[in-house]
């Protein structure tokens, strides 16, 4: 009997792969990950050298609209800094983002989900990474909160 499971994204699977309640784990090594940008290029994660901020949020988030202020601050303090990416990961197609974005300043580097991002970022928002120079997870923090910056402020 071949049986088969149902991934994340309905879509079958020979084997199930499970991250257990610790996948967020401080230490952990981010999975090999990809993303699209709005234009539609897949980007992965993985950019050993640098401390990539990941927020991982949906544009029909309210309390991921609430922190973005505070986010956006980031930016201004890391925007001249080369060792750091300050990235957003919406659950959102690039059409629902960039519609989104025509109302809302989010400085963040957008980008949107890529199927293998389901499965290790869902079922909440919003969550917030600090992926370390060597692609290990240093600071995770799920839920909205007007305050986060000052946490992702290292």
């Amino acid at each position: 009997m071949n049986s088969k499971w149902i991934d994340g994204n309905k879509k079958p699977v020979d084997k199930l792969t499970t991250f257990g309640t610790d996948k967020y784990k401080i230490g952990n090594e981010l999975p090999d990950i990809s993303f699209l940008t709005l234009d539609g290029e897949e980007k992965k994660i993985q950019d050993k050298g640098k401390a990539v901020f990941i927020n991982w949020c949906n544009t029909g988030c309210a309390h991921c609209i609430t922190e973005m202020p505070g986010l956006n601050s980031l930016v201004e303090d890391y925007v001249s800094h080369p060792g750091v990416l300050l990235l957003v990961i919406a659950r959102n197609t690039s059409e629902e983002t960039s519609k989104f974005l025509q109302r809302r300043d989010f400085d963040y580097m957008q980008f949107v989900n890529e199927m293998s991002t389901v499965g290790f970022f869902e079922p909440s928002y919003p969550k917030h990474f600090i992926i370390g120079k060597e692609g290990e997870i240093q600071f995770f923090a799920q839920g909205g909160s007007t305050e986060i910056y000052k946490e992702l402020n290292y």
